[in-house]
């Protein structure tokens, strides 16, 4: 059982992680997208 409580909160620990990477990503590509605006460059953004 100890086994399966440390895999679970692995896990957990894991997915908050993977929570907060995103959100910071998603506040770094919202301060890019801020500094090329300014600079009057307009990103075109593309699909992967």
């Amino acid at each position: 059982m100890d086994e399966l409580e440390e895999a679970l909160r692995e896990i957990i620990i894991n997915q908050r992680q993977n929570k907060l990477a995103i959100e910071m990503s998603k506040r770094l590509s919202n301060a890019l997208l801020f500094n090329f605006e300014s600079l009057g460059i307009i990103p075109i953004p593309v699909m992967t």
